[in-house]
């Protein structure tokens, strides 16, 4: 068994310098996909779907670099305040799974995040909307992030 804690580069994922990939919906992910954020702005799919397309395309292509025969299981931290439903991206994970030789049987394990704040006054804590301190909007630091964290990989050395 190999773990990969890093996923690889994929269209809308992003790896930082010093992290684990980060799944940037916002910024037009899925562009192979024909449910792409370009037709969830029209209205006509959810957008769990794109996330679950990009979390499995992210597994997908992990397997092929690391020429695995088989992808056990995918960690995806979800942001609290993300606007994603994260039994619908596990269901929707595991739809385009049972279709796939490689991700057949894989399991989606996500983690809900919770949300941190920090105000200019130095008020840090998880109010989200109004400093409690100073009456402020907050910055929100953390909780809407949705990045897959861990990639658990078989490959049988020949």
């Amino acid at each position: 068994m190999v773990y990969c804690s890093n996923a690889s580069d994929y269209n809308g994922i992003r790896q930082g310098a010093a992290g684990p990939a980060e799944v940037d919906y916002h910024q037009g992910i899925s562009r192979d996909c024909p449910n792409s954020p370009s037709l969830q702005k029209q209205g006509k799919t959810m957008h769990e779907f794109g996330i679950a397309y990009d979390i499995f395309m992210t597994a997908r292509k992990a397997a092929q670099d690391h020429h695995a025969d088989s992808v056990t299981k995918v960690s995806v931290a979800i942001g609290e305040v993300s606007m994603v439903n994260p039994e619908q991206v596990e269901f929707l994970f595991g739809t385009l799974a049972e279709d796939d030789p490689v991700l057949k049987g894989a399991v989606l394990d996500y983690t809900v995040v919770p949300p941190e704040t920090r105000c200019i006054c130095g008020y840090e804590g998880a109010e989200k909307f109004v400093c409690p301190r100073c009456g402020a909007l907050p910055e929100l630091v953390r909780g809407r992030e949705i990045m897959v964290t861990n990639i658990e990989i078989e490959v049988h050395e020949p």
